[in-house]
Protein backbone atom coordinates (compact mmCIF):
# COMPACT_ATOMS: atom_id res chain seq x y z
CA UNK A 1 0.00 0.00 0.00
CA UNK A 2 1.25 3.50 -0.79
CA UNK A 3 1.54 6.17 1.85
CA UNK A 4 2.00 9.79 0.70
CA UNK A 5 3.97 12.32 2.78
CA UNK A 6 3.90 16.10 2.35
CA UNK A 7 5.42 19.06 4.17
CA UNK A 8 3.74 22.37 4.83
CA UNK A 9 5.87 25.22 6.11
CA UNK A 10 9.44 24.66 5.01
CA UNK A 11 11.87 23.31 7.59
CA UNK A 12 14.37 26.05 6.76
CA UNK A 13 11.82 28.83 7.43
CA UNK A 14 12.45 29.22 11.15
CA UNK A 15 9.83 31.93 11.50
CA UNK A 16 7.00 29.46 10.87
CA UNK A 17 5.94 26.08 12.19
CA UNK A 18 6.42 23.00 10.01
CA UNK A 19 3.95 20.16 9.58
CA UNK A 20 4.60 16.80 7.99
CA UNK A 21 1.48 14.83 7.11
CA UNK A 22 0.70 11.47 5.58
CA UNK A 23 -2.35 10.12 3.87
CA UNK A 24 -3.73 6.88 2.48
CA UNK A 25 -6.68 5.11 4.12
CA UNK A 26 -5.68 6.82 7.36
CA UNK A 27 -4.20 10.26 7.93
CA UNK A 28 -1.84 11.77 10.44
CA UNK A 29 0.50 14.68 11.03
CA UNK A 30 3.29 15.98 13.23
CA UNK A 31 4.33 19.55 13.93
CA UNK A 32 7.57 21.20 14.96
CA UNK A 33 7.27 24.73 16.25
CA UNK A 34 9.31 27.59 14.84
CA UNK A 35 10.92 28.26 18.21
CA UNK A 36 12.19 24.66 18.32
CA UNK A 37 13.58 24.95 14.79
CA UNK A 38 15.47 28.11 15.77
CA UNK A 39 17.04 26.29 18.74
CA UNK A 40 18.10 23.44 16.49
CA UNK A 41 19.49 25.77 13.83
CA UNK A 42 21.53 27.51 16.52
CA UNK A 43 22.96 24.13 17.48
CA UNK A 44 23.91 23.42 13.84
CA UNK A 45 25.57 26.82 13.54
CA UNK A 46 27.59 26.21 16.69
CA UNK A 47 28.84 22.99 15.08
CA UNK A 48 29.61 24.79 11.78
CA UNK A 49 27.00 22.65 9.99
CA UNK A 50 24.16 25.04 9.07
CA UNK A 51 23.90 23.88 5.45
CA UNK A 52 22.75 20.38 6.38
CA UNK A 53 20.21 21.57 8.96
CA UNK A 54 17.33 21.41 6.48
CA UNK A 55 18.05 17.92 5.17
CA UNK A 56 18.74 16.33 8.52
CA UNK A 57 15.72 17.87 10.23
CA UNK A 58 13.45 16.99 7.29
CA UNK A 59 14.72 13.38 7.43
CA UNK A 60 14.16 13.20 11.17
CA UNK A 61 10.62 14.51 10.80
CA UNK A 62 9.88 11.83 8.19
CA UNK A 63 11.25 9.18 10.53
CA UNK A 64 9.29 10.56 13.51
CA UNK A 65 6.07 10.66 11.47
CA UNK A 66 6.46 7.01 10.47
CA UNK A 67 7.34 5.92 14.02
CA UNK A 68 4.56 7.86 15.77
CA UNK A 69 1.96 6.21 13.57
CA UNK A 70 3.67 2.79 13.55
CA UNK A 71 3.75 2.67 9.76
CA UNK A 72 4.72 -0.69 8.30
CA UNK A 73 4.27 -2.61 5.07
CA UNK A 74 3.91 0.56 3.02
CA UNK A 75 5.65 2.16 0.10
CA UNK A 76 6.43 5.67 1.40
CA UNK A 77 6.01 8.31 -1.33
CA UNK A 78 7.54 11.59 -0.16
CA UNK A 79 6.85 14.85 -1.96
CA UNK A 80 9.96 16.23 -3.64
CA UNK A 81 10.68 19.20 -1.40
CA UNK A 82 14.44 19.46 -2.02
CA UNK A 83 15.33 18.50 -5.61
CA UNK A 84 18.75 16.91 -5.91
CA UNK A 85 18.81 15.89 -2.23
CA UNK A 86 16.51 12.85 -2.35
CA UNK A 87 19.33 10.29 -1.98
CA UNK A 88 20.79 12.19 0.97
CA UNK A 89 17.40 12.44 2.70
CA UNK A 90 16.67 8.75 2.06
CA UNK A 91 20.06 7.75 3.47
CA UNK A 92 19.43 9.77 6.64
CA UNK A 93 16.01 8.16 7.13
CA UNK A 94 17.45 4.66 6.67
CA UNK A 95 20.29 5.44 9.11
CA UNK A 96 17.71 6.50 11.69
CA UNK A 97 15.65 3.34 11.11
CA UNK A 98 18.73 1.15 11.49
CA UNK A 99 19.86 2.90 14.69
CA UNK A 100 16.63 3.69 16.53
CA UNK A 101 14.29 1.06 15.04
CA UNK A 102 10.61 1.67 15.74
CA UNK A 103 9.60 0.85 12.16
CA UNK A 104 10.43 -1.68 9.50
CA UNK A 105 11.31 0.11 6.31
CA UNK A 106 14.03 -0.40 3.73
CA UNK A 107 15.74 1.71 1.14
CA UNK A 108 13.43 0.19 -1.50
CA UNK A 109 10.30 1.32 0.38
CA UNK A 110 11.08 5.05 0.08
CA UNK A 111 10.29 6.94 -3.12
CA UNK A 112 10.15 10.63 -4.01
CA UNK A 113 7.23 11.87 -6.10
CA UNK A 114 5.46 15.09 -6.96
CA UNK A 115 2.39 15.12 -4.73
CA UNK A 116 0.59 18.21 -6.00
CA UNK A 117 -1.58 20.85 -4.37
CA UNK A 118 -4.84 19.00 -5.03
CA UNK A 119 -3.80 15.84 -3.20
CA UNK A 120 -5.41 14.77 0.05
CA UNK A 121 -2.06 14.73 1.87
CA UNK A 122 -1.35 18.34 0.87
CA UNK A 123 -4.74 19.42 2.20
CA UNK A 124 -4.08 17.65 5.50
CA UNK A 125 -0.65 19.24 5.85
CA UNK A 126 -1.76 22.79 5.03
CA UNK A 127 -4.84 22.55 7.27
CA UNK A 128 -2.72 21.29 10.19
CA UNK A 129 -0.23 24.11 9.64
CA UNK A 130 -2.87 26.83 9.43
CA UNK A 131 -4.51 25.62 12.62
CA UNK A 132 -1.04 25.14 14.16
CA UNK A 133 -2.34 21.81 15.28
CA UNK A 134 -1.11 18.35 14.48
CA UNK A 135 -1.73 15.12 16.29
CA UNK A 136 1.83 15.07 17.60
CA UNK A 137 4.09 17.99 18.40
CA UNK A 138 7.80 17.27 18.15
CA UNK A 139 10.15 19.04 20.53
CA UNK A 140 13.84 19.60 19.88
CA UNK A 141 14.82 17.55 22.93
CA UNK A 142 13.19 14.56 21.27
CA UNK A 143 15.30 14.88 18.14
CA UNK A 144 18.67 16.19 19.33
CA UNK A 145 20.01 12.67 19.87
CA UNK A 146 19.03 11.78 16.30
CA UNK A 147 20.81 14.87 14.99
CA UNK A 148 23.92 13.97 16.98
CA UNK A 149 23.73 10.45 15.55
CA UNK A 150 23.38 11.71 11.98
CA UNK A 151 26.27 14.13 12.44
CA UNK A 152 28.57 11.11 12.70
CA UNK A 153 27.75 10.32 9.05
CA UNK A 154 28.02 13.83 7.67
CA UNK A 155 31.04 15.05 5.85
CA UNK A 156 31.68 17.94 3.50
CA UNK A 157 32.42 15.47 0.74
CA UNK A 158 29.17 13.58 1.18
CA UNK A 159 26.75 16.53 1.26
CA UNK A 160 28.56 18.56 -1.37
CA UNK A 161 29.09 21.53 0.94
Amino acid sequence: MKLFVDQSGKVEDTSKNTVLAFSNKINGSILIKAVEKRKLLRMFREQNRPKIFTFQLFSILIYELLVKYKIKNHIVCIDIEYPGQNDLIKSYVIQLVNKFKGIEITNHDIHFVLVGKQSNVHKIAITSLRKSKAEYSILSKDIVKKIVFLSQFTSKKRTGY
